[in-house]
């Protein structure tokens, strides 16, 4: 997953749809399957996943920090995923961080009553790379900013990584 959220990170601070282009293309040439594909559909819109609601990731981030502080840190950064990489607790485990297609195919396979407690630990696992990228698709969006073909226009609003379900 590090590979994966690394390159989310780079792509959100490159405005050039070229040099973007150039990033995802050697990330794909150095990414084994499954993890290539799901990296390819989750840059497209195309991977759809049940994810957490917005109002349940902050109620679970509450449960986890002060909730003034929580509000003040959202305040600042303007964005619940990042408000959540940012003050969620690692988790007290060793547990390595999980591949891209372990939380794909977790998220996939938790029926819906789990999956507040299995989003809960993921990013607990990933935590530690501090990205925003398991808190986005948590409630369902991650690398806005990727140009897109074929205008190479930027969609900032869309929902990129997952998708509600």
């Amino acid at each position: 997953m590090k590979p994966f959220t690394a390159l989310v990170d780079r792509l959100a601070v490159t405005p050039q749809p070229t040099h973007q282009i150039a990033l995802i293309r050697t990330y794909l040439q150095q990414t084994p399957d499954p993890d290539r594909g799901y990296a390819l559909a989750a840059l497209t819109g195309g991977l759809t996943l049940r994810a957490v609601r917005p109002a349940q990731l902050r109620a679970m981030m509450a449960q986890r920090a002060d909730p003034v502080l929580l509000d003040m840190s959202l305040d600042y950064v303007g964005d619940l995923a990042e408000t959540v990489a940012l003050l969620w607790p690692p988790s007290q485990t060793n547990s390595p961080p999980p591949s891209l297609s372990e939380i794909v195919q977790t998220l996939s396979d938790t029926p819906k009553p789990e999956i507040e407690a299995v989003v809960a630990r993921l990013v607990g696992r990933l935590r530690a790379g501090g990205t925003i990228c398991p808190a986005a698709a948590a409630h369902g969006r991650c690398s806005d900013g990727v140009a897109h073909a074929p205008d190479q226009s930027r969609d900032r609003g869309a929902q990129r990584w997952c998708v509600a379900g």
